[in-house]
């Protein structure tokens, strides 16, 4: 089991100006962005190399029930399906279905009881580092 479960080790900022939101957390923090998974999706990292997160163009797929601007921390789980049950058993709803992209990665979005934003996926290896 990865000593990273249950944990949060990843973070996705959403953005409706994602230029904007580029150049304002490159020049605080001094954090590169570059390709993703395509288009909308864009990946943040240290000057290092090491993976931080990924920023989200919210004006590229409306609808998908996200604010257009937030920030969400990302927690790795060894099932999604299971989590999302046990998530909506403890009182949580379901935001966006768990869905898996083709680079692998299976993911959910959900709120909890007092209405915060969360997101959960299963960890994929070539996506760190």
């Amino acid at each position: 089991m990865s000593e990273t479960l249950n944990s949060s080790g990843f973070f996705e900022l959403g953005s409706d100006d994602p230029q904007r939101t580029e150049e304002f957390y490159g020049s605080l923090f001094g954090w590169n962005f570059g390709p993703g998974h395509g288009r909308p999706y864009t990946f943040i990292t240290l000057p290092n190399g090491r993976m931080l997160g990924a920023l989200w163009d919210t004006t590229e797929e409306p609808g998908t029930g996200l604010p257009p601007n937030y920030i969400v921390n990302v927690i790795e789980v060894a099932d999604v399906e299971d989590t999302v049950r046990r998530a909506t058993e403890a009182g949580g709803t379901v935001v966006i279905s768990p869905t898996r992209i083709e680079q692998g990665t299976h993911f959910a979005y959900l709120r909890d009881p007092a209405g915060l934003l969360f997101a959960v996926a299963t960890p994929v290896a070539e996506q760190q580092g």
